[in-house]
C-alpha cells in the first residue's frame, strides 16, 4: 500500500506540471501577441482561448513590440531566433545563445520562456519550424500557460472535451524485482467539502489481481483554494489516508498540492509522435531530472482532455514507472 501512494503521488505530480495552477479570474488583463504571417494560425488559436476566459487580445506585428510593452500585460511572442518580419530580432534578445543554438540545430525542437522586462510579462513560444511553434502553442496555451499570470484564468481555457480516461501504469520494484499493473482511471469531480462546493477531477487506481482502489481528488474551491483528498477502498471498506486539505493559492504555486508548473518554462522540449492504446499521437516531450538522480520523460498532446498526458516514463536507482495513455471516453 505504501508504493501506492507513492507512485499516486508521482502520478500526480507529473501531470500537475501540464495542467492549471488556480481559478482566480483573470479577466480584465490586456494582452498582446506578436507573430509573423507564417505563424498566424497559432496566434489566433491562442487569442481564441484567452478571450473566451475574458482576456483582451490583439495580435500585431513585430514593429509594434515596443509599443505594446506600455499597453500589455502579458506579451506572446510567436517564433524563434531566425524567425520572419522582426519576430527574430526580439527572441534574440531575450532568449540564450543555448536555446538558440538548440532551436537551430535540434529537428522538432522547441521551447517556451518567460521573462520580465519594463514589469511587463514576456512569454516566448518558439520551435525549430513553424510546425513546433504551432504546436507548442496548442500544448501550452490548453494546459493553461503554467507559470504564467495566464494560468489565472486556467480554470476557463483548459480543453473542456471528454469526461474520462484510462491508463495503465507498470511499477517495478527494481531491489524486489517484482512489477506490479494499475489501471488509472480520470474523470471530472464535481463536490462539496464541509459544504464548500470543490471543482477538479478524480483519479481511481485499481491494483490488477487484487481487490483495492485507491481514489485521489484534487481540485479548486470558487474562492482559488486549492484542496486534495485521498482515500483507499478495500473489500469494500473506505478509508480516508488523506483528509481533505486546502490552501491558499499565496501559499503554494502547485497546482492542487502538486509540482512546479514553471518548471515547464525551464525545460528544453521536442515534438515527437507517441505510439500507446489509445492511439498515435504528434506530442511534446519534455524531460525532467529530481534531487535523487530521477528521471522522468512526459508525451503531452493537446488531444488528449483534462489531463493532457499522453505517456510518461520515471527511471529512478529503486524503481521505474512507466504510464501509457489506453482510453480516451
Amino acid at each position: 500500500m505504501r508504493n501506492l501512494i507513492k507512485y499516486i503521488l508521482l502520478f500526480l505530480l507529473l501531470v500537475t506540471l501540464l495542467g492549471p495552477i488556480s481559478t482566480l479570474s483573470a479577466a480584465g488583463q490586456k494582452a498582446v501577441i506578436i507573430s509573423n504571417q507564417a505563424d498566424l494560425p497559432a496566434a489566433n488559436y491562442i487569442k481564441q482561448l484567452l478571450s473566451s476566459a475574458g482576456i483582451s487580445v490583439t495580435i500585431l506585428h513585430a514593429s509594434d513590440f515596443e509599443s505594446a510593452k506600455g499597453t500589455a500585460d502579458v506579451i506572446i511572442v510567436l517564433g524563434g531566433p531566425d524567425a520572419y518580419e522582426g519576430v527574430g530580432q526580439i527572441s534574440r534578445k531575450y532568449l540564450s545563445s543555448d536555446d538558440q543554438q538548440y532551436l537551430r540545430s535540434t529537428k522538432g525542437s522547441s521551447v517556451v520562456r518567460k521573462f520580465s522586462d519594463s514589469g511587463k510579462e514576456i512569454i516566448i513560444i518558439a520551435g525549430n519550424t513553424r510546425s513546433e511553434t504551432k504546436l507548442s502553442s496548442e500544448v501550452y496555451s490548453q494546459a493553461g500557460f503554467p507559470g504564467s499570470s495566464l494560468a489565472a484564468s486556467a480554470a476557463k481555457i483548459v480543453a473542456l472535451t471528454g469526461d474520462k480516461l484510462t491508463y495503465r501504469m507498470v511499477t517495478t520494484d527494481k531491489k524486489e524485482g517484482k512489477t506490479q499493473t494499475t489501471m488509472v482511471t480520470v474523470e471530472r469531480f464535481s463536490g462539496t467539502m464541509d459544504g464548500t462546493a470543490i471543482n477538479g477531477m478524480k483519479w481511481i487506481y485499481t491494483y490488477q489481481g487484487q481487490n483495492t482502489q485507491a481514489e485521489l481528488i484534487a481540485g479548486y474551491t470558487s474562492d482559488g483554494r486549492s484542496c486534495t483528498m485521498m482515500r483507499v477502498i478495500s473489500s469494500g471498506t473506505s478509508v480516508v489516508v488523506y483528509p481533505w486539505n486546502c490552501v491558499q493559492k499565496s501559499q503554494t504555486n502547485t497546482p492542487a498540492g502538486g509540482g512546479d508548473p514553471s518548471e515547464i518554462l525551464n525545460q528544453r522540449v521536442s515534438v515527437e509522435t507517441k505510439i500507446v492504446p489509445a492511439g498515435t499521437f504528434l506530442c511534446l516531450k519534455y524531460e525532467l531530472h529530481d534531487s535523487k538522480g530521477g528521471i522522468s520523460r512526459l508525451w503531452s498532446s493537446s488531444q488528449v482532455p483534462l489531463t493532457g498526458l499522453v505517456a510518461m516514463e520515471y527511471e529512478g536507482s529503486d524503481s521505474s514507472v512507466v504510464i501509457e495513455l489506453v482510453k480516451i471516453g
